[in-house]
């Protein structure tokens, strides 16, 4: 069944109702107070416009894990440069929209908790939030797979992996059929909780800060999605069966047609590109403080 969020303001920013008490409890109740907050742990930023922290808060009689992604303007070289992609820079309540859109149609994703936008008077985001609780004893997914998919596999190793498979196909298929693309679907923003042995997986599908939000998911977002998601599991001891019976079951055939057949040429060769332009910016990333520049 969806995960139903019921939303209300407090004061300047909206919140999930469940989380209504924790966040005055831990003064955390304005935009102000949010974006200012700095008893945190810097777990990632890669600019520096926009960051994500891990925070530990009161809640009722005993303390949780929470994430807060701040960003702030881009500078105008980074405006530019979407512009040029015919693109527009997201603010993080865009994540916001699309984590209750996924508790909507019964995705398990984020749990969230609040969110604020502040804008100039051209209407223009200047700054932005997005406050979500820890999902509680998962793991990312390539990072489990790495570890468990060790072969040789025993015959139970083998049919959890088929489950796990069948499982991923399922919900990557109803993510994109109710107009829903990521684009950023790699297996390290799949998290993964384990069940009762035999059981089936529960997946949660995170980092949805560029997701788009459309009646209909076209070929080229498809593409997008599934390339990434295979070049992220080149690495795994995954062989072409798996690959191609993760194909089937997402398009829901036993059989491949030559439209088909197309179509996973087409992720083919963008997860080609995705290679090249991962090679080019580790190879970046290195001559970088060498020469100054890439």
């Amino acid at each position: 069944m969806p995960n139903i969020i019921e939303i209300t303001t407090i004061n300047n920013i909206v919140a999930n109702k469940l989380y209504k008490e924790v966040l005055i409890q831990n003064r955390l109740d304005t935009f102000k107070s949010i974006m200012q907050y700095n008893d945190v742990e810097i777990v990632k930023q890669v600019i520096k416009e926009r960051n994500t922290v891990k925070l530990v808060l009161d809640e009722g009689h005993g303390k949780s894990t929470f994430f807060l992604k701040r960003h702030t303007s881009p500078s105008v070289k980074e405006y530019l440069k979407l512009l040029t992609r015919f693109s527009w820079p997201k603010s993080a309540f865009n994540e916001w929209l699309a984590i209750i859109r996924f508790h909507q149609i019964g995705i398990p994703t984020m749990i969230p908790v609040a969110a604020g936008v502040k804008r100039n008077m051209l209407g223009l985001v200047r700054k932005s939030f997005i406050l979500t609780q820890e999902i509680r004893d998962a793991y990312r997914l390539d990072h489990y797979l790495a570890k468990w998919l060790r072969r040789p596999l025993s015959k139970e190793e083998i049919q959890k992996k088929r489950r796990l498979i069948r499982q991923l196909a399922q919900l990557t298929r109803k993510m994109h059929t109710m107009g829903l693309n990521h684009r950023d679907y790699y297996l390290c923003h799949i998290f993964i909780r384990n069940t009762e042995e035999g059981g089936d997986f529960e997946l949660f599908v995170i980092d949805l800060h560029r997701v788009d939000i459309r009646k209909k998911v076209g070929n080229r977002w498809i593409v997008k999605d599934l390339a990434a998601l295979y070049f992220s599991s080149l690495e795994l001891p995954m062989n072409t069966t798996d690959r191609i019976r993760f194909f089937k079951l997402y398009l829901q055939k036993d059989r491949l047609s030559e439209k088909d057949r197309r179509l996973l040429r087409q992720i083919l060769k963008k997860t080609e590109r995705i290679a090249r332009h991962t090679e080019k910016m580790y190879r970046c990333a290195s001559t970088v403080g060498k020469q100054g520049t890439c």
